[in-house]
C-alpha cells in the first residue's frame, strides 16, 4: 500500500539539504557529505512514510543524530500535524508548530 499524501515541507527539507550539501561541493568535503547524509535520511524517512512502513520509520528516526531527527519531526508535523506525530514518534509539539 503507498500513501501519495503531499508532503512538502519534508520535499523542502530534502531540497535545502541537497542545496547545502551542493554549495559545500570542493570547499568542505566533510560538511558537504554531512548535509548529503542528511538528505538521504530524509528521503529514506518519506518513502518509509509512502510505503506505511511506520514501525521502520519510527525506529530510524530515533536512531539518527538529534539535528536531522528533530528536523524531520518538526517537518512531519507541519505536514501531517502534531497529532499525527504525538500518536506516531510520542513527541507532544502543540504549541511548538
Amino acid at each position: 500500500m503507498s500513501n501519495f499524501t503531499p508532503l512538502p515541507e519534508i520535499n523542502d527539507l530534502a531540497r535545502n539539504l541537497w542545496m547545502n550539501h551542493v554549495s559545500l561541493v570542493g570547499k568542505d568535503h566533510d560538511l558537504a557529505e554531512l548535509y548529503a547524509e542528511d538528505r538521504n535520511n530524509v528521503l529514506d524517512a518519506k518513502m518509509l512514510f509512502q510505503t506505511s512502513q511506520i514501525a521502520k520509520l519510527v525506529k530510524d528516526v530515533d536512531l539518527m543524530d538529534t539535528s536531522i531527527r528533530e528536523a524531520i519531526v518538526i517537518a512531519f508535523a507541519k505536514d501531517l500535524g502534531v497529532d499525527w506525530v504525538q500518536d506516531t514518534f510520542g513527541y507532544d509539539l502543540n504549541g511548538f508548530i
